[in-house]
């Protein structure tokens, strides 16, 4: 069963992030470190709350693994890790706030058909 790996970048005055970076560089780090156990991920970039407030976060990384326990014995491999926790300088001048784990337990996907 798949599980997700949520990733949550503070939106602090100071926070830098280089999406451009992270998505063409940093990922590529990732998908090499931990191959063949991510499935996908995506980078959202959170502009504002609901009621229009700046958002707590500025930028959230979503990957799905391929089972939670792959996901949790790639991430607590210090050799595995290593590259891919150096190279946060080089996208982000802040360290993720929030790194959780969790199984899909329910999914709705718009059919093509739907308008």
């Amino acid at each position: 069963m798949s599980a997700y790996m949520t990733v949550l970048y503070p939106n602090t005055p100071d926070a830098k992030i280089d999406p451009e970076y992270w998505v063409k560089a940093h990922m590529a780090l990732v998908d090499d470190a931990f191959k063949p156990h991510i499935l996908s991920w995506k980078l959202v970039k959170f502009s504002a709350t609901p009621s229009g407030d700046p958002p707590e976060f500025s930028y959230q990384v979503i990957l799905e693994w391929d089972s939670l326990e792959n996901c949790k014995r790639c991430n607590a491999d210090s050799v595995r890790a290593a590259p891919v926790l150096e190279d946060i300088p080089n996208y982000s001048n802040v360290g993720p706030k929030f790194i959780v784990l969790g199984e899909l337990v329910g999914e709705r996907l718009k059919r093509s058909t739907e308008s």
